[in-house]
Order: structure tokens, then C-alpha cells, then sequence
């Protein structure tokens, strides 16, 4: 199936043929929807990160299934396999990308439903920054004094900040 079309030709092709509907991979689809949708209606850096994330991540794990044959437990096995290599707020967006471009296909009539909405993406831990005390600081600047070039940066680091 030629995925340079433009999105009404493509519609129309999988439209009136139920069989090559149901041949769409999850691959071919996602490198569709960059081309049709995200490389002109986002910014060239955020389309930089999702073509990485849909090349790096989705592709090799998922890229094989069919688009109608996706289902949320994939997805939730995916999230869970992901997390032993990435942060809860990496596979988070990871979830949006994927939200959005099934949310494409359901408006396009690629797919009758988005499976993304029935799964849990895992939820970020809120950041809880750590300080040091008087005295870790203290023996930082100790150990730094040794260095004419690190010293002026970790001492004026260690005096901003809160209080």
C-alpha cells in the first residue's frame, strides 16, 4: 500500500477494500500518520521525537500487529515491558502519542475504536528534589578547591538556590 498518498486517496483505497483495511500493520499506519499529520501540523522538533519514538520503541514491539488487531492488553504488556528501561514519564508520553494517532485513525475510519482508552499508563512519580546540608556543601567546596575551573561553578551553585 503506497503511504505517500494523500489522506482522502488512502481513505478511499482502505474505504472500499475491506481486506486491505484489515492488512494495515500498526507500522504502516504510524508512518502515514507522521506524514500526513504530525510533520505538517506539529513543530519540527516534536516531530523529530515522535518519528524516534514510534522508530526506537513502537516499531520493534508493535509495528507487526494489525491496526484492527490491536489490543489494550498489547499495549499494557508494552508499558510494562518499557518501564524496565524508562522512566513512568518516558512510557507516559509514549501512551500520548499513541492516543493520539489511534484518535487520528478512528476519525479516518481506519479503526472503529481506540484501544488506548482502556489502558492504564503508568503514572509519573512527582519529583522530590533532594539538598544538601551545610555540612555536605561544606565538604563539597572542600573537595572542589583543588580545581581553579570546577570551583568558581560548584561554589556559586552551592550559594543559589533556596535557602
Amino acid at each position: 500500500m503506497a503511504l505517500d498518498l494523500p489522506i482522502a486517496e488512502l481513505q478511499k483505497e482502505v474505504g472500499n477494500n475491506d481486506d486491505s483495511k484489515e492488512d494495515l500493520s500498526l507500522s504502516d499506519y504510524l508512518d502515514y500518520w507522521l506524514k500526513s499529520y504530525v510533520k505538517s501540523n506539529t513543530s519540527p522538533n516534536t516531530y523529530r521525537g515522535y518519528e524516534q519514538i514510534i522508530r526506537v520503541h513502537l516499531k520493534p514491539i508493535l509495528g507487526h500487529i494489525k491496526l484492527q488487531e490491536l489490543t489494550s492488553l498489547q499495549l499494557q504488556n508494552y508499558y510494562v515491558d518499557k518501564l524496565e528501561d524508562l522512566s513512568a514519564q518516558t512510557v507516559k508520553h509514549h501512551h500520548r502519542l499513541l492516543s493520539q494517532a489511534l484518535n487520528d485513525a478512528v476519525d479516518w475510519e481506519f479503526v472503529n475504536k481506540n484501544v488506548t482508552m482502556k489502558t492504564k499508563p503508568p503514572k509519573p512519580q512527582k519529583f522530590r528534589p533532594t539538598f544538601y546540608t551545610k555540612e555536605e556543601l561544606e565538604q563539597l567546596f572542600e573537595a572542589a578547591k583543588s580545581s581553579t575551573i570546577y570551583y568558581p561553578i560548584i561554589y556559586t551553585a552551592g550559594h543559589t538556590g533556596p535557602v
